[in-house]
């Protein structure tokens, strides 16, 4: 079974979040971040991905998981660690265009209308549960060829 290993940051200010705006026709957002190499830890992934896609650099003290998505099949294990951080609302310079067009700082619940299912879950956790110290977990999966999501939550 292939697995794959993701990390993405969750940098908030006020109601604000920071996306990326994806290349292409239709208006998609995307949290900066991306697949965790052999030897790297969620967090090394993320700093790493997040100083490649955008103009930003992330101190490791800074980050913390409160968000863990983990997506099953028979074929491939997805598992999304998701970090929380603070940062100054500022412009912020795309550096892979190939990718991205621009950041934002956007209304949460402007911004997850167009995310992907986990980055909205992840936004909407966070929001849910302001202030909480404690990580959720969130595990779906896929029966009989990807089509009966069977949803748990801890």
């Amino acid at each position: 079974m292939k697995k794959i290993f993701k990390s993405r940051l969750v940098a908030i200010k006020d109601q604000k979040v920071l996306v990326m705006r994806k290349v292409g026709k239709r208006k998609q957002y995307t949290l900066p971040g991306g697949i965790r190499k052999k030897n790297e830890t969620y967090i090394e992934a993320l700093m790493r991905e997040t100083a490649e896609e955008i103009a930003l650099q992330l101190q490791e003290d800074a980050l913390e998981l409160f968000f863990t998505f983990i997506e099953k099949s028979k074929e491939v294990t997805y598992s999304k660690k998701y970090y929380y951080s603070k940062i100054e609302e500022k412009p912020i310079a795309v550096i892979e265009t190939h990718k991205f067009t621009e950041t934002l700082w956007l209304d949460y619940k402007e911004a997850i209308e167009y995310m992907d299912k986990t980055d909205r879950k992840a936004i909407k956790t966070y929001f849910k549960n302001k202030g909480a110290k404690e990580e959720t977990t969130y595990v779906e999966t896929y029966a009989l060829q990807q089509s009966s999501p069977i949803q748990r939550t801890s």
